[in-house]
């Protein structure tokens, strides 16, 4: 490395120093500092934002309205809570509750809509607020193409006798929304009766442990499981645990 690329090094990290210690914390108690912010004793009385409570903030099957929104925030600040994250799913009938209407789908305009208001009272209330980036388990909205969406692998399976051609039309793997695309097809031999035996070993590298004695296995070393068959597997889209298409 030369001088000159070793000054332009040095001056490039000064820089970046200066520049970032520039940008001022959102609130001061976010300033890193080995200095208390404030007394120990306002801390418990009027703790910083960085000690308040925060809590989940669901939006049970997208069922909520501008003024829900006001109303809970508005509850949560008289109750000295710091803050919320926002989780859009489903799950609204679980335990045996009723199920909620539908609400707008997750990052639709109208879902927007809400999501700006909420930013916008928690901005007013000095909250804190945070959001889960996708609805259920799933990433993704309406604007989502189905051919992009997450996906799963399902499958379908049959029995053959072997030793033969076999020409059949395999039976389509359970698919969500129409959309299905083949990724494999399996054939393993499984010979006769339901099940069959696999012997194991165990060991171990630890001195003064023989793996063999471990509780957990079976001295005689040999294990009926079920054998395995004929599967035809394909990607579908993931739909479990969320209440949009994409």
């Amino acid at each position: 490395m030369t001088l000159r690329s070793k000054l332009s090094l040095f001056s490039l990290i000064v820089s970046s120093a200066v520049w970032a210690e520039s940008i001022p914390a959102i609130y001061p108690e976010y300033n890193a500092s080995l200095k208390a912010q404030m007394p120990l004793e306002q801390g418990w009385s009027q703790p910083p934002r960085l000690a308040r409570t925060r809590v989940w903030w669901w939006w049970l099957n997208g069922n909520t309205d501008k003024e829900t929104i006001t109303r809970d925030l508005e509850a949560m600040k008289a109750n000295d809570i710091g803050g919320a994250n926002v989780i859009d799913a489903g799950g609204d009938s679980q335990d045996g509750n009723k199920p909620l209407p539908h609400g707008p789908d997750f990052a639709s305009p109208a879902w927007r809509e809400l999501f700006r208001h909420a930013v916008a009272e928690a901005d007013r209330l000095d909250l804190e607020l945070g959001f889960n980036i996708q609805s259920g388990w799933n990433l993704g909205g309406p604007t989502v193409p189905i051919e992009e969406s997450s996906k799963k692998v399902t499958f379908s399976k049959v029995v053959i006798d072997g030793g033969k051609t076999v020409d059949m039309k395999l039976a389509t793997p359970p698919a969500i929304a129409g959309f299905y695309r083949d990724v494999a097809v399996l054939a393993v031999p499984i010979g006769g009766g339901e099940k069959m035996s696999v012997q194991v070993a165990a060991s171990s590298s630890q001195r003064g442990q023989d793996g063999a004695k471990n509780p957990q296995s079976r001295s005689e070393g040999v294990f009926q499981i079920p054998r395995p068959v004929h599967r035809h597997r394909g990607l579908a889209p993931a739909g479990g645990g969320t209440r949009t298409s994409g």
